[in-house]
């Protein structure tokens, strides 16, 4: 499956059962590829980005993920925050996708993150292992 994220990048989901592994393009056509999915993660996570702006938070026996915005430069106003279910692909649509807003209420969330600071999200909750997949940045490995 393959849909645009904020008219920025491709997500793109390859169903598998043995092996489990995001690649992300640093170079050319810009995208995320979710082999083994669905992917999930793990509860009682935080992952900040380098900034701290960027904050995904899931405490033990947590139902969501929250997906939290500090504008760094706006520190008046209170971070942004909505809630995902644990899987990836979701996760990284609440992050990126721009939200839609009638009457008050948010119909599609989103916090409009860079493609950039998406990388850096996904790079981290693998290293600390919120995700148990394998983390690679680059272009794809050739499947046989």
């Amino acid at each position: 499956m393959r849909s645009l994220i904020a008219e920025d990048f491709y997500l793109e989901q390859i169903s598998q059962t043995t092996y489990k592994a995001i690649f992300v393009s640093r170079s050319g056509l810009p995208r995320i590829v979710l082999f083994g999915s669905p992917i999930y993660c793990h509860e009682d996570i935080f992952v900040q980005s380098a900034d701290g702006n960027i904050t995904i938070d899931a405490r033990a026996g947590a139902k969501y993920v929250t997906v939290i915005l500090k504008l760094g430069h706006r520190p008046e106003i209170p971070p942004i925050q909505f809630k995902s279910s644990f899987e990836v692909s979701d996760i990284i649509q609440t992050l990126c996708e721009s939200a839609i807003v009638k009457e008050g209420r948010a119909v599609r969330p989103g916090l409009n993150v860079s493609y950039a600071d998406a990388i850096y999200i996904l790079k981290q909750m693998c290293e600390q292992g919120a995700i148990e997949a394998e983390f690679r940045a680059g272009p794809l490995p050739k499947i046989d």
